[in-house]
């Protein structure tokens, strides 16, 4: 009798191994195939995109293509052109009604950053700097503290910026953060004969520490939707890995003289994605959004149009007023997997 008990005991126990090794593979599956978060990105709501339509579309496109729950949502900036606060307010209120409707994210589930046609008392822009997320974090550079065509007598703004933000990353650092971390600017960094971010390099000096630190750094831009500004590494669609070169604004050389310097990219470098217009002219143009899937050992991007899943980066192509930079000729294709140091 007592033998038979412990038979029974140790299929017990066998059959609870069993199942907790089982508990432990699913487990495993699941932290390696379902993401623990899922941010949406975009810009620039204007043109022929500025009721909405084009956004709605990009939405529906991101839900067709698997996506049907998004935890958050970066806007970078400019809900109108027209330098208006109410139009600006107008502007948001149906980037808001389109999360809505798409997704059932609310206005508190959406973070809108300034861009440099939104006057700085528009209501319903988000604070500049840090958000803590439990699995990411992001960081919001409005236009206002990086602002577009800075000279000498307002360059003190950007140092602040770039001294707040370097505060803050070496904050991450000492924590030995590994989340990925999100920076928006609704200015870009890299060069352009627009010649309207004389400053960057502080702001890539210090994103650059902090990334050769170990930081997961995603930064995102908007902006140079038109003309030629950015043809040279992509146009409508830029994409950027640690590793790869940027040409920045040489700060100390005068407006004008269209000089630049080659820094190496410490960091991911891109455009969320211009859902008004773009008229950037290279191969591949689009109106595209960006859905970042986040996950505990790597970061998925897509980049999506209207009508699917769209390269994360196109061809570059020479400009007519390029001053000197040569155009970046890689193309990145589908979704890109980061890995998080």
């Amino acid at each position: 009798m007592m033998e038979k008990r412990q038979r029974f005991r140790r299929w017990i126990f066998c059959g609870a191994a069993v199942l907790l090794l089982l508990a432990a593979i699913f487990l495993c599956r699941q932290y390696m195939t379902s993401p623990c978060a899922v941010i949406w990105a975009g810009s620039d709501l204007q043109g022929e995109g500025r009721d909405g339509a084009v956004l709605g579309q990009l939405l529906d496109t991101v839900r067709r293509n698997g996506y049907r729950d998004i935890d958050e949502a970066l806007f970078l900036g400019d809900y109108s052109s027209a330098f208006d606060t109410d139009k600006s307010a107008e502007g948001i209120g149906i980037v808001c009604d389109r999360m809505q409707r798409g997704f059932g994210l609310d206005a508190d589930d959406i973070l809108f950053l300034q861009g440099n046609h939104d006057p700085a008392d528009t209501p319903g822009l988000d604070a500049g700097g840090a958000y803590e997320r439990r699995d990411y974090a992001v960081y919001l550079i409005h236009e206002g503290d990086f602002p577009s065509y800075a000279d000498a007598d307002n360059a003190y703004i950007i140092e602040q910026t770039a001294a707040e933000l370097d505060a803050w990353l070496s904050e991450r650092i000492t924590d030995g953060d590994r989340r990925p971390i999100f920076v928006m600017t609704h200015v870009p960094l890299h060069m352009s004969w627009r010649e309207d971010n004389r400053y960057a390099g502080l702001l890539t000096d210090v994103l650059n520490r902090a990334g050769a630190a170990g930081l997961n750094l995603f930064v995102l831009y908007a902006h140079n939707h038109s003309d030629d500004y950015d043809s040279y590494l992509g146009g409508s669609c830029v994409f950027l890995n640690v590793g790869d070169k940027l040409p920045i604004p040489d700060r100390t050389a005068d407006f004008g003289s269209m000089a630049y310097e080659t820094v190496t990219l410490q960091f991911t470098y891109l455009n969320a994605g211009y859902v008004g217009f773009t008229a950037t002219g290279e191969d591949g143009e689009a109106r595209t959004c960006t859905v970042f899937a986040v996950y505990r050992d790597r970061v998925e991007l897509t980049r999506f149009d209207v009508q699917g899943v769209h390269d994360l980066k196109n061809i570059g192509r020479e400009g007519i007023l390029d001053g000197g930079w040569q155009p970046d000729l890689t193309r990145t294709e589908g979704t890109v997997t980061i890995p998080l140091n």
